[in-house]
């Protein structure tokens, strides 16, 4: 089977979120593609031995979204582990694991388990229901299918797909044999929660045996809805929406009461995500009810202060596209439309609805995501942790966990591959080689969009800023086009991904020093956790490029995503099918530096701080408002800790900006006050201003003035008759 790349799942999810006749046309010309499609097979003797029936197909790989499909059959000869839990016997599969060097251990592995009814007819577009106990023992031997999604290999979707996985260490020989106590719970746990723009992914595309084998923590991956039947929402009580981050509370519900029967410790959970994933972390580290439901989180490539990660409003525009594309449009004179559209789309089939390409009419907008809906997301995040602070107290329940907060240096990359070269297949250009001036502009004018802003001139002074800021103005000779590009990706990665979790990375230091002072003053709370009073901030930025293929020839750093690729052990499922070789010096840097990120990753995970208790050659300081430290990592021998990243674009989007928009603001202000006071004086001192000037700019003044002299000399007219 072919290898399907990053490019091909976008190119789907470009066509999904914007459709065929919007600003970019997915629907006319495919995405760019310049990873080639690799032919791979699998031997049955790279199969772990305990799977006695080999696969009859050919193994899929995905790049950075891939996962190894499981044989049809368990074989009898296969150790199976039984754990009891208060829904019933849950049976998994005790499996070897052979890292990169060839170490081995033994993992126990359940696939499958089911947190969730199925969300089907009536739960459908509403919060998800517990699942029910097991009248029989669970066998956990198979990943559950996909939740319904425009493409996802072998096609195993389904709406009965709220299920789980949890990867455990085995015990050592020391701890008891009774794998249903949770007297001897003991290894900390980390939940990943995936990305995919909120239309693709599932919790196997995050393989977790290597981080769960070489980390000694248990690793909990899970499915949750995603797209229309996750996000959908018609701004009101008919369909709140937000129906994906409900999956995932109760999944960590799930994990609160019956992780302990795994090894697990119920009282050291860590929810990571990467990307969307992420995104979805920061919202349940701003939800109250979520405390002690975790007690870390892992923020990879992703913070909910970006606009691009959510809506205030607009929501039932796109439900109601999507119901004029499979058949549910509602007349006009329906007393209760919103009612009678979630009916009807709940009688379509779950395919239609997750293959419907709802179009967004604003470029670089996606158009299922999480809402403002004033119960899981109450209030605007961007405004809650805005910077400069907008108000006086973040969330007390950000401050009470330990938070580690990251990038990429080439974040910005995906956003290039996504809406980019769909920009350029419709003006007929190719950008293997670069980006043309034309495209440039064209770009830069889409990407500041003025709906972001109070008015058009507003948009169009931060636009011309943003050239200037990002523009390589003298590129070496003949490096034009390339340079251009690059300058592209820096721009999407700063404004997306890095300036949104620096913001982020401040208010949770800011929380905690709120919930400190709120500790000195009254005392510690019964209701936090005992880490609460003593909880922690880490930053870093990755730039370490992972080994698969760069997309395009001049794109180089540490792309979206690549740092999963250490995190997680470098497995081929994330290589496109590469094996390193570990004999040559490059194969071994690589396995070194993938140890060390696993190493502070875990730390983190069993402490909250990735310094300890294995310790590393590169201490990573805590971040603080004074100096932002930070940790640059990049291979083994270059990672270093660093203070204030990046600080010229910092400044130019928290500070400059701001401030010019400010001025603006003013400048605007003090018009309004002038055309206001000439008005009162009569219209001969409105005409005088109208010729001499003022504070405003000129298209602003004709306008209001043009409409002030037409009000006064109709009044004129209406005296005279």
């Amino acid at each position: 089977m072919a290898v399907v790349t990053e490019w091909d799942r976008y190119s789907d999810l470009g066509r999904a979120a914007i459709g065929k006749d919007s600003f970019m046309p997915f629907g006319q010309t495919p995405l760019y593609h310049h990873t080639s499609r690799v032919e791979r097979t699998r031997s049955i003797q790279k199969w772990p031995p305990q799977w006695r029936t080999p696969p009859t197909t050919t193994t899929a790989v995905i790049l950075l979204c891939g996962f190894l499909l499981l044989p049809a059959t368990i074989g009898a000869e296969t150790v199976r582990v039984n754990v009891t839990t208060p829904l019933g016997e849950i049976v998994g599969t005790e499996e070897t694991h052979t890292l990169p060097d060839g170490t081995e251990s033994t993992l126990w592995i359940f696939r499958g388990i089911p947190y969730a009814a199925p969300p089907v007819g009536p739960l459908r577009f509403s919060k998800p229901r517990p699942a029910l106990p097991f009248s029989r023992p669970l066998e956990a031997f198979r990943f559950g299918p996909a939740c319904p999604q425009r493409q996802v290999v072998g096609n195993n979707m389904s709406e009965d797909c709220l299920h789980l996985n949890i990867f455990v260490p085995k015990p050592s020989p020391t701890t008891s044999s009774s794998s249903s106590s949770s007297e001897n719970a003991s290894f900390p746990v980390v939940v990943w929660l995936h990305g995919g723009a909120f239309v693709s992914g599932e919790g196997r595309q995050l393989p977790g045996e290597s981080l769960a084998s070489y980390g000694k923590v248990v690793v909990v991956t899970l499915n949750f809805r995603i797209g229309a039947l996750g996000f959908l929402s018609t701004d009101d009580e008919e369909a709140a929406g937000n129906w994906g981050l409900w999956d995932q509370r109760l999944a960590l519900q799930w994990i609160h009461r019956n992780v302990a029967h795994f090894r697990g410790d119920p009282e050291k959970v860590t929810l990571a995500g990467t990307t969307s994933g992420a995104f979805c972390v920061t919202y349940h580290a701003l939800y109250p009810p979520n405390r002690g439901l975790f007690q870390r989180i892992i923020v990879e490539s992703g913070t909910g202060v970006s606009s691009s990660g959510y809506r205030v409003s607009g929501s039932l525009d796109f439900a109601e596209a999507l119901g004029d594309q499979v058949g549910c449009k509602i007349p006009d004179a329906d007393r209760s439309p919103t009612k009678a559209l979630v009916a009807c789309l709940r009688e379509k089939d779950a395919g239609a609805i997750a293959s419907a390409r709802v179009r967004s009419l604003r470029p670089f907008r996606l158009a299922w995501l999480p809402v403002v809906d004033g119960d899981f997301v109450v209030k605007d995040p961007s405004a809650v942790l805005s910077w400069p602070p907008s108000s006086g107290l973040v969330p007390s329940i950000l401050g009470s966990v330990d938070a580690l907060v990251g990038t990429t240096s080439s974040d910005g990359s995906i956003i290039f591959s996504f809406w980019v070269t769909a920009m350029a297949s419709a003006m007929n250009e190719s950008v293997d080689s670069g980006v043309s001036s034309d495209l440039f502009e064209k770009v830069v004018e889409a990407f500041v969009d003025p709906h972001d802003y109070v008015t058009k001139d507003d948009a169009r002074m931060v636009r011309q800023a943003v050239v200037q800021e990002y523009r390589t103005w003298e590129p070496a000779v003949g490096a034009e086009s390339r340079s251009r590009g690059r300058d592209l990706v820096d721009l999407f990665t700063d404004q997306v991904f890095f300036i949104p979790s620096v913001v982020f990375t401040r208010n949770h230091r800011r929380a905690q020093q709120q919930q400190q002072q709120r500790q000195e003053k009254n005392g510690p709370s019964t209701t936090t956790s005992s880490s609460s009073s003593t909880s922690s901030t880490y930053m870093y930025q990755f730039h370490q490029g992972s080994p698969a293929p760069d997309p395009f020839p001049w794109m180089s750093g540490s792309l979206h995503k690549d740092h999963d690729v250490y995190v997680l052990g470098l497995p081929e499922a994330l290589l496109s099918g590469i094996t390193l070789n570990l004999s040559t010096a490059q194969g071994a840097a690589e396995w070194r530096f993938s140890q060390r990120v696993m190493t502070y990753w875990s730390n983190f995970v069993k402490t909250g701080n990735p310094n300890r208790p294995e310790s590393l050659p590169v201490e990573w300081p805590p971040f603080s408002l004074l100096t932002e430290d930070y940790l640059h990592l990049e291979g083994a021998e270059r990672t270093a800790a660093r203070r204030r990243c990046r600080p010229g674009k910092t400044s130019f989007w928290l500070d400059f900006i701001p401030e010019m928009l400010k001025m603006l603001k003013r400048q605007r202000d003090d018009c309004s006050r002038t055309v206001s006071s000439s008005t009162a004086r009569g219209p001969v001192a409105l005409i005088a201003f109208s010729v001499f000037g003022g504070p405003c700019s000129m298209p602003f003044v004709v306008v209001v003035v043009v409409v002030v002299l037409l009000a006064l000399i109709s009044k004129e007219l209406v005296a005279l008759v």
